[in-house]
């Protein structure tokens, strides 16, 4: 999941249950997801390629 635009309710309301479900969850750079209002979630090994597809080295 890639949301680039959140509201805090929607953070506050969807974070733990993707976390609960095993989700690695940060914001679009990487950082915390709250404080940047935008998330990237998928199972970690997922979610390494999520990053590097958007910001290749």
């Amino acid at each position: 999941m890639c949301d680039p635009m959140m509201e805090i309710w929607d953070c506050a309301a969807i974070l733990p249950c993707l976390e609960g479900a095993g989700f690695k969850v940060t914001g679009w750079k990487g950082g915390d997801a709250f404080e940047e209002r935008c998330i990237i979630a998928a199972k970690a090994p997922l979610h390494a390629e999520v990053m590097a597809t958007l910001y290749p080295a």
